[in-house]
């Protein structure tokens, strides 16, 4: 195989610090198969922020067209940080971040379609389509990929925003709060996916690191609470593009708190040891609801349900010397289902499985950590991990 590609950048800014959050940057690369990346960064530093440079932009620009046919992709980034430091034990941090998604997507070829057209060649219509080029039916109606039009245009915006103050030297309490939102329309076989999904979280969490007993100890405390109201519906893909009406809708709302506390405990060169314990109340409240091509609604299922779930874990380091170190922990994990997974059988159709349990899991493993210098580390661990009523849909 052989690639091509080519690039340029260009730097403006103040000499000696252009690319270096003083200035603007503009780059381009262009790769074989028709890619193209562009991306655009500016910065500027001010006496009132916590470091220099704190205040940066980036905005790129992803567009290619794949190997394959219907295979193409078109997306762009804004991503913005800044930091604020309006006294010497405050700090402010504000991120945003909005994609855009616009692709085409090819559909999955069987081993023998791969062999006779693997790049899925003169696909243009079902009744012309060269050997090898796959198919899917749409109401009844035999269609190839270019008259289907599969594709997905998503949009996801991210804002956070985060406050740290210093208690001296040896606390730090941080508060945060994200707003993250997804919207999806995804027509990528013989069904559409389209949504909204914004969610918000906050979390606040406090450290302080003191000598208690003659120890080196760090407590940390964090509590969280983050919720969900979403809209989701699933439309069946008509013949040459568009969608028909909704054929079902998942209505839900979804909230979780909890919190987590950890202590790490250092007695001396040799010893140290870390243990925590994690906690969540979980709440969802779900309708899946089914229609029929008039319209009408056929059927409902709700779901509501509570989950408490609790998970401890321990650690142990043991320092032989300055090069070597043992260590050994055991943890414990849980995952509360998702609204999809109640609504989504074990034969993976759609149905009721509002019963579903939360998956637990113990995790154990064992290690060690050789490090000749400080360019050199080497790790090797053994685990084990054990799940009960694991999701496997």
């Amino acid at each position: 195989g052989k690639a091509i590609a080519g690039g340029f950048e260009v730097r403006a800014g103040k000499p000696g610090e252009a690319g270096q959050g003083n200035g603007q940057q503009h780059a381009e690369d262009h790769q074989h198969h028709r890619q193209l990346e562009q991306r655009e960064a500016w910065g500027r530093p001010s006496q009132r922020l916590a470091c220099v440079g704190c205040v940066a932009c980036v905005g790129s620009d992803v567009r290619g067209d794949g190997h394959l046919s219907h295979s193409k992709f078109d997306t762009q980034t804004v991503n913005l940080i800044g930091h604020y430091a309006p006294t010497a034990d405050d700090r402010l941090s504000l991120k945003f971040i909005n994609n855009l998604l616009d692709g085409k997507l090819p559909t999955r070829q069987s081993l023998n379609q791969f062999f006779a057209n693997p790049y899925q060649r003169n696909c243009l219509t079902a009744a012309t389509a060269a050997t090898g080029c796959p198919t899917t039916t749409l109401s009844g109606v035999s269609q190839t990929t270019d008259q289907a039009n599969f594709n997905r245009k998503d949009r996801r915006t991210i804002v956070g925003a985060r406050w740290e103050h210093d208690f001296g030297n040896q606390a730090t309490w941080r508060n945060q709060f994200v707003f993250d939102d997804r919207n999806i329309n995804q027509p990528t076989g013989s069904t559409s996916a389209v949504g909204d999904f914004p969610s918000y979280n906050v979390v606040s969490d406090f450290t302080k690191r003191e000598q208690l007993f003659g120890w080196d100890v760090t407590h940390f405390v964090a509590a969280f609470w983050n919720g969900m109201k979403s809209s989701s519906d699933t439309l069946p893909v008509l013949p040459s593009g568009g969608t028909g009406p909704r054929s079902s809708n998942v209505a839900a709302e979804v909230y979780n708190f909890g919190g987590r506390l950890r202590e790490d405990i250092r007695f001396n060169e040799q010893w140290s040891t870390a243990y925590g314990i994690g906690f969540e109340f979980s709440k969802i409240d779900a309708v899946s609801t089914a229609y029929n091509t008039s319209g009408v609604i056929t059927s409902v299922t709700p779901a509501q349900r509570d989950f408490f779930n609790v998970a401890p874990d321990f650690g142990i380091n043991y320092r032989v010397n300055s090069e070597w170190q043992l260590r050994a922990r055991v943890g414990t994990g849980y995952g509360v289902p998702q609204t999809g997974n109640l609504f989504v059988t074990s034969a993976g159709v759609a149905g009721n499985n509002t019963s579903l349990l939360p998956q637990t899991n113990v995790g154990y493993d064992a290690g060690v950590d050789w490090t000749p210098g400080s360019w050199l580390k080497l790790s090797v661990t053994g685990f084990y991990e054990y799940f009960q009523n694991e999701f496997v849909t």
